[in-house]
């Protein structure tokens, strides 16, 4: 009975949590033979729950051919089969609501048992990405890769469908909802579904997917290649495609067979004889064979610039990047946007419409250049940008709220790439220019903020307070759901002259108006938690610091990557702080992670997690044996801020490396010193 009583429970998960029907009702077939009548109970009853869930995708008319049943079990499916009119069918999806592809994950649990999920697009929620719930990084990273890739592709060929330029959401069937082991073979099957949804194809519907794709949109092998086959044939006979990264296909079709993993009731569930051959098994080296496989050859022509909807394609580009940070993928949709520009602007009309496009789309591109760590790139272009708007203000081309907007955002990205004397002198300019033509105070009030929080990083206290306190006046009458931004930095203003007591009723005083904010009220609070943590730790108070941190990376959204990392570096200081080593390096670890992010260090200066895990490594018991990990950080370090070299100039980081070339070992306090030295520099 033990074997039986197994094999009804692993049956039942296999249908339940795994979505395995036909692996279940082989599991109960196999197993009624040599189970005594009281175990036939336990199996009807698993049998009969397993059938139910079976759905006209699975073939039906296939199952009850290929399973023997015992007789209670056999009119149960025979029922079922007429119930579901024994003609199984596959409909090709035209709207974005009803488009679902299947991909072959794994199960996390030891079995590595292979099943199939159903990947279903839908409208997001409040504009925003959404991921599948109980999803890990790995899972969620691979998505972003899968869409960025798409992306990437059709604006490539200007083949990107304007009415789809949308944010989309994600979601598993309840089969699905398990957490896989190998989450990233989700990204070639999401692929395929973001593909059909963008351009508008029909997603054919006799294909099953699984495979991870890299950066560059090449498709990467990944495990449970053999498990992956046999689920494919067993749970979908319909299916005449397997699309697996190349590599993965050369070792499905080399494979005959693998032995089962379900260890605990042996080789009694093994049923590899009833595989078929029809499941033709197709590899792909990376996005555009993956879509030329899957769509037809047709999918890859290039589309006509002279169709692409600029301000749709200049919309999603910069969704990318400030969204979801990659800013490789935006710069290929924003420059695709510039080239769809001039293939236009024979065609217009209006001569400075497509002049205006080419300022948003050179602005655009020079920002996503800004994040990805490009400052001599973006420097160029945000040069053309900004002589453009000059040119397109003096014909009259261009009003005052667009005009005056760019040069207040190129001064924010100028004091990214710490150029702060144009920033400041920009700034300036345009706080005169808003004067002269009476611009609402609230636009003034923007200006006046980034003005303040630049003059408190460049140490002109005097001129930050004046600037801040008129934007707190200005925001408090015209715009109060901005004023908890505008109380953090007068915080950060505090924080940096000292003044310990003013910072911490500024950020709580912040937190306290915050409740009545609508828009952006968690970022807000992220963002004055971290403050208020900093205060916290500069007196000494690590553990109500690093409780602080850990509400604030609660209430932070996904999509606000920048401050996480941040947050991240204050608490593992203050777990550092409190003899909690395993936690504070962790948690700086995961600070000078730019896998999401890959240009933030400009922005905030995170990468002086980098340098305080260094530092930290440096001051161990046991630095000598973990002196890689040092070089690492310390490199890194060095690495981010030779990329700003108007910030600190080209000494400190070629001190940096000097004292890592072999021979300085031992100079602990000499690298300890040009760190924290090098961290100083940075303003966060």
């Amino acid at each position: 009975m033990s074997i039986a009583l197994a094999a009804a429970r692993i049956a039942q998960d296999q249908a339940e949590r795994l979505g395995n029907i036909v692996r279940a009702l082989e599991l109960v077939s196999a197993a009624w033979t040599s189970a005594d009548p009281e175990s036939h109970f336990y199996l009807t009853r698993v049998g009969l729950y397993v059938i139910n869930r079976l759905e006209a995708r699975h073939d039906p008319v296939t199952v009850s051919a290929r399973v023997t049943l015992p007789a209670p079990l056999a009119e149960a499916l025979e029922k079922r089969v007429r119930e579901l009119d024994n003609r199984p069918t596959f409909e090709v999806s035209t709207n974005i609501e009803g488009r679902s592809v299947y991909a072959l994950l794994v199960d996390s649990e030891a079995s590595h048992e292979a099943f199939v999920a159903e990947l279903t697009l839908r409208d997001a929620i409040d504009g925003r990405n959404a991921r599948p719930e109980g999803t890990g990084a790995a899972f969620n990273a691979a998505l972003e890769r899968a869409e960025s890739a798409v992306l990437r592709l059709l604006a490539s060929r200007h083949q990107l469908v304007p009415a789809r330029v949308r944010a989309l959401a994600m979601s598993l069937d309840a089969a699905g909802k398990a957490v896989v082991a190998d989450g990233a073979s989700i990204a070639v099957p999401a692929a395929l579904l973001y593909y059909a949804a963008y351009s508008g194809a029909p997603l054919p519907p006799d294909v099953l997917s699984s495979g991870d794709i890299d950066e560059r949109g090449r498709l990467r092998p990944v495990s449970a290649v053999a498990a992956k086959t046999r689920a494919a044939r067993r749970e979908r006979p319909l299916a005449t495609r397997l699309v697996l990264a190349a590599d993965d296909a050369r070792e499905a079709g080399a494979s005959a067979s693998s032995a089962n993993v379900l260890e605990l009731v042996g080789d009694l569930f093994s049923n590899d004889d009833a595989e078929s051959d029809e499941l033709r098994i197709v590899g792909a080296k990376d996005i555009a064979e993956l879509i030329g496989t899957v769509f037809g050859e047709g999918a890859l022509r290039a589309g006509d610039p002279s169709s692409v909807e600029i301000e749709a394609s200049v919309e999603r580009g910069v969704a990318l990047f400030e969204k979801h940070g990659d800013s490789v993928g935006a710069r290929v949709m924003l420059e695709a946007a510039l080239g769809a520009i001039f293939m236009q602007r024979g065609r217009r009309n209006d001569p400075a419409l497509w002049r205006r496009e080419e300022l948003l789309c050179r602005w655009r591109i020079g920002a996503a250049l800004v994040h990805a760590g490009r400052v001599t790139d973006a420097a160029e272009t945000l040069r053309l940008a900004r002589a453009l708007s000059e040119d397109l203000w003096v014909e009259g081309a261009i009003d005052p709220k667009t005009y005056l907007g760019l040069r207040g955002n190129l001064a924010v990205l100028w004091r990214d790439s710490y150029r702060y004397d144009e920033a400041r002198a920009l700034l300036e300019e345009t706080l005169e220019l808003q004067r002269s033509l009476k611009q609402s105070k609230r636009e003034q009030a923007k200006t006046l903020g980034n003005l303040g929080e630049l003059c408190s990083i460049m140490g002109d206290f005097t001129a930050a307070r004046r600037c801040l306190e008129r934007s707190l006046r200005y925001l408090r009458e015209t715009y109060p759901e901005e004023v908890p931004r505008a109380r953090c930095y007068l915080g950060n203003l505090a924080l940096r002259e000292g003044e310990l007591d003013e910072a911490h009723r500024c950020f709580e005083k912040g937190l306290e108006e915050n409740v009545m904010v609508q828009s952006g009220a968690r970022a807000n609070a992220a963002f004055l938690r971290y403050g208020l943590a900093r205060a916290y730790a500069a007196r000494g108070q690590h553990g109500r610091a690093a409780d602080l941190c850990d509400v604030a990376l609660d209430d932070l959204p996904e999509y606000e990557p920048y401050p996480r990392q941040l947050i991240l570096k204050v608490r593992g200081l203050s777990a550092l702080a409190q003899g909690e080593r395993e936690d504070g390096e962790g948690d700086l670890l995961a600070a000078s992670d730019t896998r999401y992010v890959i240009g933030a260090f400009l922005r905030y200066g995170v990468m002086t997690a980098s340098g305080e895990l260094a530092l930290a490594l440096l001051d161990a018991d046991d630095a000598e044996t973990r002196w890689r990990e040092i070089e690492q950080r310390a490199l890194a370090l060095a690495d981010a801020m030779a990329k700003v070299p108007g910030l600190v100039g080209d000494a400190t980081p070629d001190e940096i490396r000097e004292l890592l070339e072999p021979g300085y070992h031992t100079d602990r306090a000499a690298l300890a010193t040009a760190l924290r030295h090098a961290i100083d520099r940075f303003p966060y």
